[in-house]
């Protein structure tokens, strides 16, 4: 292993350490995370049911995530700390080789864990202490990390929806017994033609008959249109509100990876926009007054509503799908050089030119622009074709 990939490692967990730290203490500032957890001051929630079970096994394991960065934290500041003074002649094999161990090596040693009786042996001790890699430990952290931020920002986003949802089933059931209300007259109606007919039916069979077929069936008809109307009006009111749940998901998706581009990326400003915020909130506030025009009893009105509606909201997906598509793009591209240069590292070791002096600078320049937030993908690609270049040259001169 040569003195450069060490270098390159460790520059790679300084940015890791560094976006750890910076991530854990956004998570610990959010301010449902507090009252999840009773941090920051907050008093902490009793959970029940559903929540419980997903979010307190999800923070809990939280607590031990602290003392693994710590435990990685150190042994990465070790491993800075022999390179910087690692020896010029004399044992610096020695140290490669620890500074190997540390960054590369199942180095790190886990809490020590109580053996359940069914895993000892009669020579096994009543505890196991459990070595990892750093990288073995950042993949269980990252792990870690993922299942409390998706706990807490479910949580986050029930109690943002909830209420307005609670609302809507709320004015729902008014539009329901609104529909009962209006159909109620005719029902009644049709019952008193059909004790009128019931009372013509020995005397006059004929004449009850006619009745049943020419004035109750068509109220009947009239009243079984109506509800079938409200009925469908209803659950396309319900969809909708179902897919503007989704979009909604679908616009933190697209912001989130929208801001990650923005982060790794230089010059995101090119980049398709998203949908804004303020055309979320307008199709929301339309939703509610729909189901208020609804519990009014506005059927007609609400069912062409909802077809503007639907409209409006497929152009904000098609705004937040472009988006994203475009931001994943500009960080697919970012990933894609990475790769390229590895490859080309690795051809120029084969050949054995990955050393010299002008491989070497060349391969720095492109690493430093690759792995800087954020990255000018520009000179980056500039930096990489010319690495292949000059491989091409080197391997035609061999």
């Amino acid at each position: 292993m040569t003195l450069q990939e060490i270098d390159n490692a460790l520059a790679a967990w300084s940015n890791r350490l560094a976006a750890m730290a910076e991530n854990l203490l956004e998570l610990q500032a959010e301010s449902t995370y507090q009252l999840l957890t009773g941090k920051g001051g907050a008093a902490k929630l009793q959970l029940a049911g559903a929540t419980k079970a997903r979010v307190e096994p999800a923070l809990g394991a939280m607590l031990n995530i602290f003392q693994n960065y710590e435990a990685l934290h150190s042994t990465i500041q070790r491993a800075g700390k022999l390179r910087d003074n690692l020896p010029k002649l004399f044992g610096a094999d020695e140290k490669l080789r620890e500074l190997r161990h540390l960054l590369f090596e199942r180095c790190i040693k886990l809490p020590e864990v109580d053996l359940p009786l069914e895993e000892r042996t009669l020579l096994s001790g009543l505890e196991r202490v459990d070595c990892v890699s750093a990288e073995e430990l950042l993949a269980a952290m990252t792990r870690t990390f993922a299942a409390a931020r998706d706990a807490v920002l479910a949580v986050d986003a029930a109690w943002h929806d909830l209420a307005a949802r609670i609302d809507a089933t709320e004015a729902r059931i008014r539009g329901a017994k609104a529909e009962l209300a209006r159909v109620a007259s005719d029902l009644s109606t049709a019952e008193m033609m059909l004790e009128a007919a019931r009372g013509k039916v020995r005397a006059d069979p004929l004449g009850a008959l006619a009745d049943l077929e020419t004035r109750v069936e068509p109220v009947l008809a009239r009243v079984g249109r109506a509800i079938e109307a409200a009925d469908k009006v209803r659950k396309e009111l319900l969809d909708a509100w179902m897919k503007y749940d989704e979009l909604v998901r679908g616009h933190r998706q697209t912001l989130a990876v929208a801001a990650e581009a923005k982060e790794k990326v230089l010059d995101c400003t090119g980049l398709k926009a998203p949908a804004s915020d303020e055309k979320l909130a307008g199709l929301r506030e339309w939703l509610d007054r729909l189901d208020k025009k609804l519990a009014e009893g506005g059927v007609d009105a609400v069912g062409v509503g909802l077809r503007n509606w639907k409209i409006a909201a497929n152009a904000c997906g098609t705004d937040d799908r472009a988006a994203e598509a475009a931001s994943r793009a500009a960080l697919a591209a970012r990933l894609e050089l990475r790769g390229r240069l590895e490859a080309l590292k690795a051809k120029a070791r084969a050949y054995g030119f990955a050393e010299s002096e002008a491989f070497t600078e060349l391969a720095t320049k492109a690493e430093a622009l690759l792995y800087t937030r954020p990255a000018d993908l520009n000179r980056a690609a500039d930096s990489v074709v010319a690495y292949e270049k000059m491989l091409s040259g080197a391997k035609r001169e061999a």
